[in-house]
């Protein structure tokens, strides 16, 4: 399943869906807006943009 899917099949979403090679586990998205704690750096993967 590919980034683009994930955007298609969300009717009226907030948030637009990435790839990234390398980011943060608990990263700021827009259910949680404010950065969290995280032992975890850097993962790969589809993970959620919020524009502006």
């Amino acid at each position: 399943q590919s980034c683009e899917e994930r955007n298609l099949r969300e009717n009226g979403y907030e948030c637009e869906w990435r790839y990234n090679s390398c980011a943060p586990a608990c990263q700021v998205t827009c259910q949680h807006p404010e950065p969290l704690a995280c032992p975890v750096q850097c993962v790969e993967g589809c993970h959620a943009h919020c524009p502006p």
